[in-house]
Order: structure tokens, then sequence, then C-alpha cells
């Protein structure tokens, strides 16, 4: 048999399969499988250009893409989180070697899962360096289940082990004779775990043939020594297993195909009975019974007696059925999957949000904990294959998605609900903590632990700037008060003191360059909170500060402060 012959389970899913992604594409999709999903009328066996009119006016509602995006948007909206070693993380930004980041291939992976429930992810390793001497490194690949046409395991210690895969590839080679002209070339790429060595096989086809030529065996190694393993996982809607199961949206797609067609019966409906038709009983004055009949402003038919004339239009509930059929269905497409096409009017509180997706989240939360899993497990492999690590299975790497969907912010009310049981000593930090998290008023990946560490560290700067404050302002005071005249009494009424005497008894000697510094006393409230409203505000604005303007500043709202409280 040849290298392209696909397993029974791929024989028997690739038409759904083909169906989901038509569906998802959309229109030019599904209409270019023309009678396949739009059967002809009758009346096309007469007219075979009727049908290629009848395809035009028909209207193809993408429910399936836009339920894909949406549900695979709501997993998205908050980005993935990559738990990985500093030199993996560098790879983050370019997980492909193409220029795709480990996002957009985490998101890709999950609208092809939606799709078809089929997806597969090959870690493979750089053979060479690259141009600019950057070392070879291993990268993702991504595989459609279209492309994933035959598996084999093999039970081995009590564990199905994966022993060989099948992918099919397309690479672009140019054409010989003209360098602007590139040829679509079709190879499949073997995986192979023979004797506990993993090696690849790639079978190219030979052009204008149906057989194939086998091209080198390649060995990736890793420390100079074979995998035991292949480094492919399988990914569905439910499981990591190369089982294949159902297409997660295959019911929707059905249901939008027969919306399709019902939309297509509607718009040939409408379009011969919308526009009124003239019609003649009777002989026009002067005609032979040839020619056609002019219609207009400028135009006057004269009839014979008894002759008439008039307009024919529709009337009755013909079309009605197929109205209520294309409303019909609509509700069904929400149902199966579609929410997004629902117009929910008004305002909706949180709880009925989450009551009216919950059927969705279900599905969202398998197929989002299938992507974590595989994907830890293919960022495990990338990790060992570059650490020091005996096996993959010892790695520390992981791969989190959001399981948040369709998230309803708490309303404030709610919050300061929770913040009076707080300042009543009813509920702990933690607990209120946990309130701001879950309602969506909290910093993204930000634990309770690490907020509190936060709110110390700012109390911190705060306490600190408050006191550079105080201290500017005593400087500041003492600069501007005006030196004491000599022969002044001194400030406890008495004579002052002869210049150059001693100091009396108990009296601190008096050091060179004036008088001692005074001592600094505790920043207040007041001059704590012009410190925290400058370094707010000039964040904010994006200022940098010198510490003359910063003092500045804060006199300034203190000066603000104590004028509003006069």
């Amino acid at each position: 048999m040849p290298v392209n012959t696909p397993s029974r389970e791929y024989l028997a899913n690739i038409e759904p399969w083909q169906r989901c992604r038509d569906a998802y594409e959309g229109s030019d999709a599904v209409k270019g499988q023309g009678r396949k999903y739009l059967p002809s009328l009758d009346s096309h066996k007469r007219n075979p250009n009727g049908y290629n009119e009848y395809v035009l006016r028909a209207l193809y509602f993408n429910a399936m893409g836009r339920t894909v995006d949406g549900l695979a948007g709501s997993i998205f909206q908050k980005p993935p989180i990559w738990e990985v070693s500093e030199e993996v993380e560098e790879f983050i930004e370019d997980i492909t070697l193409t220029g795709v980041t480990a996002e957009m291939f985490a998101l890709r992976s999950t609208r092809n899962i939606m799709i078809t429930g089929r997806w597969g992810i090959l870690v493979d390793m750089g053979t060479a360096e690259t141009e600019d001497k950057t070392p070879a490194r291993p990268y993702f690949v991504g595989y459609k289940g279209e492309d994933i046409i035959s598996w084999a395991t093999e039970l081995v210690g009590g564990d199905q082990r994966l022993t060989m895969v099948v992918l099919r590839e397309f690479d672009d080679d140019p054409d010989p004779t003209d360098e602007f002209v590139r040829k679509q070339a079709e190879q499949y790429r073997v995986l192979r775990l023979s004797k506990g060595k993993y090696t690849q096989e790639v079978w190219t086809k030979i052009p204008n043939s149906e057989n194939f030529i086998k091209g080198k065996t390649e060995t990736p190694v890793r420390r100079g020594e074979a995998l035991d393993f292949i480094p492919f996982v399988f990914m569905s809607a439910i499981s990591i297993e190369p089982t294949i199961e159902k297409a997660p949206l295959l019911d929707l797609v059905d249901v939008n195909l027969s919306h399709y067609r019902t939309m297509a019966d509607l718009e040939h409906g409408r379009h011969y009975t919308a526009l009124p038709t003239p019609w003649v009983s009777g002989a026009l004055q002067g005609d032979e019974g040839g020619g056609d009949l002019s219609i207009g402003s400028g135009v006057a038919w004269m009839l014979d007696k008894g002759g008439s004339a008039g307009m024919l239009e529709f009337s009755g509930a013909g079309l009605q059925s197929l109205v209520t059929a294309d409303q019909e269905k609509r509700k069904m497409m929400a149902i199966l999957g579609a929410r997004l096409l629902e117009d929910i009017g008004g305002a909706e509180t949180a709880t009925a949000i989450t009551m009216r997706y919950s059927g969705d989240h279900a599905t969202l939360r398998t197929i989002a904990a299938v992507l974590e899993q595989g994907f830890t497990k293919a960022i495990k492999w990338v990790e060992w294959w570059v650490g020091t690590e005996a096996t993959p299975e010892e790695v520390e790497a992981e791969v989190k998605l959001n399981k948040d969907f369709f998230a309803a912010k708490a309303p404030a009310g709610d919050i300061q609900a929770a913040l009076g049981a707080l300042q009543a000593e009813q509920i702990s930090y933690q607990t209120f903590y946990n309130v701001l998290s879950e309602g969506g008023w909290s910093r993204e990946g930000v634990d309770y632990e690490q907020e509190r560490e936060d709110i110390a560290a700012d109390r911190k700067i705060n306490m600190e700037a408050a006191a550079e404050v105080q201290k500017a302002m005593a400087e500041m005071q003492a600069e501007a008060a005006p030196p004491p005249e000599a022969g002044a009494p001194a400030p406890d009424g008495g004579a002052p003191p002869e210049e150059g005497a001693p100091p009396e008894e108990g009296e601190p000697a008096e050091e060179t360059g004036g008088e001692p510094p005074p001592e600094e006393d505790e920043p207040t409230e007041e001059e704590m909170a012009a410190a925290e409203k400058v370094a707010a505000d000039a964040e904010e604005a994006g200022e940098e500060l010198t510490e003359e303007e910063f003092y500045t500043r804060v006199a300034e709202e203190l000066s603000k402060a104590k004028k509003a409280k006069k």
C-alpha cells in the first residue's frame, strides 16, 4: 500500500470534517461545493444556467464561523500563562520558527479543535544553525485533523505507546522553467518508533504520478542520543488520545447548511413573487400577434373591446413557511452553540449571564483543559530537549488557559458591601480579595500574597516620601526665617548672652555653623496624602519629577488643602 493510505477511522470522518471546514470558511467555500450542499430544482434540468442564478441569490449565514471565533475568543480574552524556564521563554515569541507566537499558535489550535475536533502538535528539532548563526532549537509544528492520515500504537509495559504517525504536508517548490511560479508539492512525513528508536522519513510525490519517492531517514537526537518516543501529541475536544472524537459543533454545521438551503428557496421565491408582473388579455389594436410589448410612462396599450390589462402580484402565505423555517433554524443554531447570535435586550445581571451560558461552559472548559494538557506536554518536550533532566516527566513546566468565560464584572454595590464586612471584621482580608478577584476588580495574575506584599511596599515608599517632604519643608522654613538681631532678648525673656561668653551650666555648647538642626517629626496624614497624590499624578501623566519639583508640588498641595479647610 502507498504511504498515503488513510486509516479506516480517517475515512469515516473525513466527510464530516470537510463539512465543518467548509461551513467555517464561509459563503465562498459552501457555494463552491455546488450541488453537494444545495441540490438543484427540477426547473434547472430544463435551464442549467438557472442553477447558477439560484446559487448566487442564496444567502449563507455563517453561524459556524461566528460561533467558533466567538468561543475561541472567550478562552483567549486573557492571554495564556506559559510557566517555562528563562531559556525557553525566549522561544515563546517564535514557537514555530516562522514568526508565530505561542499565543497565536494556541489560538489556531483552539479554532481547529472546535472546527473538526482534531489537531496534532509535532515537536521537531532543527538540524543546523540558521543563517544568523542561531543554534538549532526545538519548535512546534501544527497539523489539522485532515492531514493526520494514519497512526499506530502498541502496548509497551502496560502503556499504549505511539509507534507510527503519517502526516500530509504541502510544500511550495519553484518552477525550474519560471522563477516567478511556485508549484505546490504534496509530501508525507512518517514518524516511526522502531526498536526503541525514533526516526523520520519524508515521501515526496512524483509529478504526474500517484507514486512516491522515499527520502533520507533522519534520526532526531538529544545530547547525541536518539529519542525513545515520538514527540507528537494528539488533541481532540475531550482528550489527548489518538482516538478520533466527534467534531464538537457538527450538529450546528448540519443545521447551518440546512438553513442555507432554506434561504436559497426563500430568496428564489422572493425573486419571482416580489416584483409585480404586467399582464394583458384580448387583442391589441393593430397588433398582429407578434413582437414584444413595451411598458412605461410613455407607452399606451390600445385594447379591442373586451380586452383588459393589470399587474400580477403575489398574495397568500406561500413564503411564510420559509420565513418561519428561517427563524426556527436560527434558534436551533443558538441552542447548539451559536450563543453570540442571540440578541439579548436590556441589562443582565452576572448571575443571569452565567446561567445563560452554563451549557457552553462545560464544552469550553473541557476544550481548555485538553489544550492545557496538550500544550504542557509539548512544552515539556521542548524544555527537556534543551535541558538536563533525564526524562520529560521530570521537567517543571506548565501552560494555563483562561476558564472564566463570558465573565461579568461584579457591580460596585457588591464590592462596597464586602468592604463594609471587612471593616466590621466580619470577613478576612483574604476573603475580601477573593471577592475582588472573582468580580474582575483585581489585577490579572496577582494573588492574595502578592497583593499584600505590594501594599506593604507602597506603604513603605509613601512613608519615605512623606519623611523626605517633612525634612525638605523644615529646611525651607529654616532658610526663610530671618536671623536674630544683635542684642535681641533670648527666647526665654532673659538678657542676651554676651558675645564669646561661655555657655551656662546645663546648656549645650554652640556648634559651628549655627543652631543644632531641629528634630525630625513623623509626617502628618495631610503630608502623606499630599505626597501620595503628587506621586500618583506624576505616574499617570508619565512625568519624572526631580526631588525639588516633587517637594514643591507637595507644598502646593498642602497649601491648597489648608485653603480648602478655611
